[in-house]
């Protein structure tokens, strides 16, 4: 004789299925304009509900800058400076006191720390081979109490849901959550289902991207390389 109710029993199977599986079960919700505006009220105002960018005058078109629960995606052709943008954007949120993931597909860790700290302290990324560790660290410290980590994945190996198993370590092993992600960039990431076509590649890529940040009430930066022709 179990105290367990049938729905905790029902829900704790349901998780169970979920850790085995590997997959997310939707539950679908809805409001109502009739009942529920205290909800709408205190979702618009959560904490961290808007991760600023380094742009005021893109925080001011957006009402506070990244939405939480939303992907957020910047186009740009090749060699226009889509990854400085990023480490610019992972700075700035540094600075300002969120815990930053930034996810890089394309180049060194290191080279990405690099051009992130060279922003947060405002010096020339040469200048930081001659610095000390523990001076380094000292001056980071100085300017956030937060952390940002740079985490390196192999690119076109990498699936969203490499991504979603690390998120899901780190908070069962350390407790603990990012409150924006970036990811450097969406062309660099596999789909995790098979599809024809880079088109079709890169929009179940978006879509996984896109659940995941809903999912995390988690804002995701990434970028998008076009074609030039």
């Amino acid at each position: 004789g179990s105290d367990i109710g049938f729905d905790e029993n029902l829900s704790i199977i349901s998780e169970d299925v979920k850790t085995a599986c590997g997959f997310k079960i939707q539950t679908v919700t809805n409001t109502s304009i009739k009942n529920d505006m205290d909800g709408l009220i205190a979702f618009l105002n959560r904490p961290n509900s808007h991760i600023p960018t380094f742009s005021e005058q893109l925080n001011e078109a957006t009402n506070g800058g990244y939405l939480s629960g939303e992907l957020n995606l910047w186009l740009g052709e090749s060699n226009v400076g889509k990854t400085t943008m990023l480490c610019n954007d992972a700075a700035y949120a540094f600075m300002n006191g969120y815990n930053v993931i930034y996810f890089n597909l394309e180049m060194s860790k290191y080279r990405i720390m690099q051009k992130i700290i060279s922003n947060v302290l405002n010096i020339k990324t040469n200048e930081i081979n001659s610095m000390s560790p523990s001076f380094l660290s000292e001056k980071l410290e100085e300017v956030s109490k937060s952390d940002l980590m740079v985490l390196e994945y192999p690119q076109d190996a990498t699936t969203v849901n490499d991504i979603r198993n690390y998120l899901e370590q780190l908070k069962r092993d350390y407790n603990t959550r990012p409150h924006i992600i970036f990811i450097d960039y969406l062309n660099c990431l596999t789909s995790s289902s098979a599809a024809n076509g880079d088109y079709n590649k890169y929009l179940n890529v978006a879509v996984d991207l896109e659940m995941l940040s809903h999912d995390l009430d988690c804002p995701i930066v990434s970028a998008c390389q076009l074609n030039r022709s």
